[in-house]
């Protein structure tokens, strides 16, 4: 049997190398940080898109949680041979459009959407060599889904709609001029709605019901209002989802 020891200097540059390769991989790590956290942000709301698609869409987006993300890439450190300090902010705000969005979120920016901003420091030290890495971060990811336009729309819709009825509660008790009236108003609505919103698409229905009270004829329209953004994007379950839907009922009484 023969057993060979490694010169002295053999040994130096062993463990030189060793190091150079240690410092690469923590460059590696260091620089992985922002694009790993913008992907994070956008899953976190896409994964919201799909919670609220066909609803009323009343709710606010949430800010990505930070906690979350720092434990899944400290574990994925640890896991490699590296301590972190991970120290990262996420603010959800709504896109003014025109500005850039990082590839890493996988989007474009568009008024009305949902912007993210990343800031905060982040630091490694290589378990093994006891080197460091810091890094200032600062990105921003667009969302192209317009759920905050959406959000106004349905606003506008909604107060517009209580105007077309009391415009049309003026023909009561005649039920056909009401009705008659109400139409009008509701293509006027429509064609309002295509010429401040032109990237949505709108639809309208109601039910009716006469009835009187206290002598007097009386009307309660239920309107569904269905809300499409064609453009609207996200990934649910894996797959590419296009097109958004937000879906309310309003209930508005007329006479009286």
């Amino acid at each position: 049997m023969f057993i060979v020891f490694a010169s002295e200097p053999a040994l130096i540059e062993y463990q030189e190398y060793k190091g150079e390769l240690r410092a690469y991989q923590l460059y590696v790590e260091l620089e992985s940080i922002e694009p790993r956290a913008l992907v994070y942000a956008r899953s976190q709301v896409d994964r919201f898109l799909s919670s609220v698609n066909g609803s009323a869409c009343a709710l606010d987006p949430p800010d990505p949680d930070p906690i979350t993300f720092r434990d899944i890439l400290g574990e994925d450190l640890s896991y490699k041979g590296f301590l972190s300090s991970i120290d990262l902010d996420f603010k959800v705000s709504r896109t003014q459009g025109g500005g850039e969005s990082s590839k890493a979120f996988g989007s474009y920016c568009r008024d009305g959407g949902i912007s993210v901003d990343l800031m905060g420091e982040a630091a490694i030290e290589d378990g093994l060599t006891g080197i460091k890495g810091w890094r200032s971060i600062r990105s921003s990811g667009c969302q192209q889904t317009a759920y905050y336009k959406m959000r106004d729309a349905l606003e506008w819709i909604e107060s517009r709609l209580r105007v077309a009825v009391r415009e049309a509660s003026e023909e009561l008790p005649n039920s056909t001029g009401f009705l008659r009236k109400l139409g009008q108003e509701l293509g006027g609505l429509l064609s309002e709605f295509r010429a401040c919103y032109p990237d949505l698409e709108l639809r309208l229905s109601y039910e009716k019901d006469f009835y009187f009270e206290y002598g007097e004829l009386r009307a309660l329209i239920n309107f569904k209002i269905i809300l499409r953004d064609p453009q609207g994007l996200f990934i649910e379950g894996g797959e590419e989802r296009k097109g958004f839907w937000c879906i309310r009922e309003l209930v508005i009484f007329a006479g009286g």
